[in-house]
């Protein structure tokens, strides 16, 4: 795909052609951007210089739906420098979109350090950064319990009084 910007003073959808609708965040001031052919379903970003970006989606290699299709990942783009980004709401892994084939593949240099569930569920616990930046902690991707980091390794989480 060539192009995936829209043009800012008439805003069509670089799919289908037809006209973009600009809606509004529920919990935020930003806005967005939707094409009007509800069979297109074209989701557009609005980037930080103004600039309206075409969001692409892509099965995520790992996650499967409950009728056995893949699920679909949507792009993201960073609020510091309008970066993409692919992740998994399932799986919780960031993945790197190849153009050529319109297809993911996992980001190998941000491999999340993963141990059995101290809660014992049969999950994997996957390590996390907080938004901080002031350390780690860990989440189970089958019972989604949260566990404090020692040393590298998952623990319960101690009991506030």
């Amino acid at each position: 795909m060539s192009n995936l910007f829209a043009d800012v003073s008439d805003p069509k959808c670089v799919l289908c052609g037809d006209a973009l609708l600009e809606r509004k965040y529920k919990n935020s001031d930003g806005t967005f951007f939707v094409c009007s052919n509800h069979e297109c379903g074209a989701f557009y970003a609005v980037l930080s210089d103004g600039t309206i970006r075409l969001r692409r989606q892509a099965e995520c290699p790992t996650c499967y739906d409950p009728d056995g299709k893949h699920q679909m990942v949507s792009e993201g783009f960073s609020r510091k420098d309008d970066s993409s980004y692919f992740k998994c709401r399932s799986c919780g892994e960031y993945f790197d979109y190849d153009e050529a084939s319109g297809t993911l593949s996992r980001r190998m240099n941000k491999v999340r350090p993963e141990a059995p569930c101290p809660a014992n569920c049969g999950g994997k616990a996957l390590q996390y950064e907080r938004k901080d930046k002031s350390g780690v902690f860990w989440k189970c991707s089958n019972c989604e319990q949260f566990f404090d980091d020692k040393d590298g390794v998952p623990v319960a989480r101690k009991q506030r009084a």
